[in-house]
């Protein structure tokens, strides 16, 4: 076998579905990344066709399917296999232990897994009023770990400054999850932006903007981001969307004119007396 045809894969399945069809378990749309989750699918649908056996595919035509660079497409294989995903298994010769053939990737069978954990209650966050609900977070991922459903409460104020033990990676994770379920399909350039957000604010300050987004109509990442710069710029508002208040205007600086103050009855008579005399002599001059 050529070296050509070692750069690919013998991709089979474990669950046998039917030709031309294949089905996505919740978990992963939830768990995977843009370009893991795309793969996945390539896989999924790949098995398919093989109807139960293998099929070859390329690491170029793979990538140049998925839209993604072979290096990418190298990474997030790994990432699947790390995940619990797929399995790779090398192709060595008995004899000479050289690698002879291209590996098999088996796509595992989660559909039992996936079923058991969204039958003990998990699923999206629910926007509007600030409801509570819980959402199923870092299942699979590395350095994570399998967890218990973690509990969200969208109105729930985060401390002004990032806890240092937030884990970045679970911070990500529960950002993506509630904007794939809230705004829509993530992309690669808003994941890497997303990223960046976690590093410079704390996750819950994030998901709060999504629910702002959700509330105002207005589901687009731009709309996000503009949110979480007033934040960043100026600082949270009680965890809504809005500005500071601007502090009241200065008044103005009082009249240099003494304002008088009332006569006393004596000073009023008096007052009127000058007045008298005054256009008394008005009216001699004029006369």
């Amino acid at each position: 076998m050529s070296k050509q045809s070692l750069d690919g894969q013998q991709i089979t399945s474990e669950r046998v579905e039917p030709c031309y069809f294949a089905m996505i378990p919740k978990m992963a749309i939830i768990d995977l990344g843009p370009y893991e989750l795309a793969l996945y699918c390539n896989y999924k649908q790949t098995a398919s066709d093989s109807e139960g056996g293998q099929c070859y595919k390329a690491n170029k035509t793979l990538a140049t399917e998925t839209g993604m660079s072979v290096s990418k497409l190298k990474k997030a294989r790994e990432s699947l296999m790390a995940k619990g995903y797929i399995t790779v298994t090398e192709n060595r010769d008995p004899e000479t232990g050289i690698i002879n053939q291209p590996p098999i990737v088996k796509v595992v069978d989660i559909w039992a897994v996936n079923r058991k954990r969204f039958a003990q209650g998990g699923g999206s966050v629910v926007t509007g009023g600030g409801r509570e609900k819980t959402t199923p977070l870092g299942f699979l991922r590395p350095g994570v770990g399998v967890r218990k459903h973690q509990r969200i409460t969208l109105k729930e104020k985060p401390t002004q400054e990032k806890p240092e033990e937030e884990d970045s990676s679970a911070a990500v994770a529960k950002v993506s999850q509630v904007y794939e379920q809230n705004i829509g399909t993530l992309t690669p350039m808003i994941a890497d932006s997303i990223k960046d957000w976690c590093q410079d604010m704390p996750s819950d300050w994030i998901v709060e903007a999504v629910q702002i987004a959700v509330e105002q109509n207005k589901r687009s990442w731009a709309y996000i981001t503009k949110i979480l710069g007033r934040w960043h710029r100026e600082g949270k508002d009680n965890g809504r969307g809005k500005a500071k208040p601007k502090p009241a205007p200065t008044p103005p600086p009082s009249s240099s004119v003494a304002t008088m103050e009332p006569l006393t009855p004596e000073e009023a008579e008096k007052r009127k007396q000058d007045i008298a005399v005054l256009k008394k002599s008005l009216e001699g001059h004029i006369g």
